[in-house]
């Protein structure tokens, strides 16, 4: 992925990467077409075909060595389309279900 990297940071380099990690491909592609049986079923920048897809996201949110209070993990639950609050180092996790269609 390093290679990678410094190949996007090159002004005019154009990358075809597959990968199955949706973070990958956020992180590394400036464009993202999702691919399914050989026809390209959404495309564009990297949150947009994510958003039209249905499902589970799970966003890692990085916060640091300190700790999460139980209560504002208990809260974070609460919130609809939330199925998952979880503690990993120093990540948080949540697991959303149909993340790009929870009111805001």
């Amino acid at each position: 992925m390093d290679l990678v990297r410094q190949l996007k940071r090159d002004q005019g380099t154009t990358i075809l990467y597959t990968t199955h990690p949706m973070e990958e491909a956020q992180e590394l592609g400036d464009r993202m077409a999702i691919i399914h049986h050989g026809k390209v079923i959404a495309l564009g920048t990297p949150s947009e075909p994510i958003r039209m897809l249905p499902g589970e996201d799970t966003p890692r949110l990085y916060i640091g060595p300190s700790p999460v209070p139980a209560p504002a993990l208990d809260s974070l639950g609460q919130v609809p389309g939330v199925t998952r609050v979880a503690r990993e180092g120093d990540a948080l996790i949540l697991s959303l279900h149909d993340a790009a269609h929870i009111p805001s």
